[in-house]
């Protein structure tokens, strides 16, 4: 019924699956970690991202609003 190489089978596939998990919660963690620093990096002060597709707009004499010029302070 029960042999010794079921028993060692056994030991291997709850080892692996024990290392699996460690190695799946490492890796989460680092994920966890690099995207809690990119957050930190990106909501520093001074640090303007224009990838993220937002414009600036200041409102112009006329009352209306349009994109906010390099040149031009608001």
């Amino acid at each position: 019924m029960f042999s010794l190489q079921k028993i060692l089978v056994l030991f291997a596939v709850l080892a692996a699956i024990w290392y699996g998990f460690k190695l799946v919660t490492r890796l989460d963690q680092a994920r966890k970690q690099k995207l809690k620093e990119t957050a930190r990096n990106d909501a520093t002060p001074g640090s303007s991202s224009k990838e993220d597709g937002v414009v600036d707009l200041v409102q112009n004499p006329d009352g209306t609003y349009g994109a906010k010029n390099k040149d031009r302070s608001a």
